[in-house]
């Protein structure tokens, strides 16, 4: 991709990435949303968007037998009334992290690693007054070199 077609889709990212990620203390995924996102060529972005509209798997969820977790952000782009039917309906647990939106594997790591833990091992899911974004200090634990550049794949054949 050339960086001019990168520059063109910047501005789109930005404003994504501000969607998902709208405090001053997540300066740093923000970048990262829009690095990423402005990386992807258009057709590839809108070509995902359109499949994801089309997919839906409701007409099989009766077939789910095993332990079932949600984790859903209370600002996400869909209701959560919607959340709470599907839980329901899956007979699945249900986290609603406060003060997350769409990025929430993102934006609220300890809640989202410490329920997963709890799901495969068998334990009490985390207290709901845990359930919440990270702050400041949670992403300052991280140091910045474990971000890396991100580089698209190539969809040329691989030679052999």
């Amino acid at each position: 991709m050339s960086y001019f077609a990168s520059c063109k889709r910047r501005p789109s990212a930005r404003l994504v990435a501000g969607r998902l990620f709208p405090k001053p203390w997540q300066q740093s995924p923000r970048e990262r949303a829009v690095e990423v996102v402005s990386a992807v060529p258009a057709r590839s972005y809108l070509g995902m968007g359109l499949a994801l509209q089309r997919l839906t798997a409701v007409d099989r969820l009766d077939r789910i037998r095993s332990k079932t977790l949600i984790i859903a952000a209370e600002n996400d782009y869909t209701p959560l009334a919607e959340k709470r039917a599907l839980a329901a309906r899956l007979r699945a647990a249900l986290v609603i992290v406060r003060g997350s939106r769409h990025g929430t594997p993102f934006d609220s790591v300890a809640v989202t690693n410490a329920s997963l833990s709890a799901l495969l091992s068998d334990q009490a899911l985390p207290p709901v007054d845990r359930w919440v974004c990270d702050g400041p200090r949670y992403l300052s634990e991280f140091p910045k070199a474990s971000r890396r550049k991100f580089e698209p794949r190539s969809r040329e054949p691989a030679s052999s």
